[in-house]
């Protein structure tokens, strides 16, 4: 249920149900996910839970506990990760062309355009310096 439990009520948890069959650790677990959705102010809660280990469910309530956090859409993702692809290839693998980048096929060769990716990779390429130094700057001033 837990690998490594930390807390007093995570190992009283583990003890519990180290002896117990799995039908009866997926009941209560069944359980834990119905009491979550019935939270009226976090039932995205019983999604969460039913998609994660529970260790892993404890340690994303660890982090986030009383804070209230907004999940990008897909569509956002997917941008993200289109566009930390080109970068990755421009900046760090160095593809100079952008005919090499439409070539990766990393989006739809409808959708690529040279000038919108090399705007975003610029403004990309300007935060992560302004970030490196003001790293910097915090280890040379700490």
């Amino acid at each position: 249920m837990i690998e490594s439990p930390t807390e007093v009520w995570e190992k009283r948890l583990q003890n519990i149900f180290k002896r117990k069959e799995k039908p009866q650790t997926q009941l209560f677990l069944d359980v834990v996910s119905i009491i979550l959705f019935m939270n009226k102010n976090s039932k995205e809660l019983g999604d969460l839970f039913s998609i994660l280990k529970l260790e892993d469910f404890i340690k994303v309530i660890n982090l986030f506990e009383n804070r209230t956090i907004e999940f990008p859409s897909k569509k956002e993702i997917q941008e993200a990760i289109e566009l930390s692809l080109f970068y990755y290839y421009k900046n760090i693998r160095g593809v100079e062309s952008y005919n090499e980048l439409r070539e990766l096929n990393i989006v739809e060769q409808k959708d690529f355009s040279s000038r919108s990716i090399g705007k975003r990779l610029t403004k990309i390429d300007k935060e992560l310096k302004q970030k490196i130094f003001e790293i910097l700057k915090e280890i040379e001033n700490g």
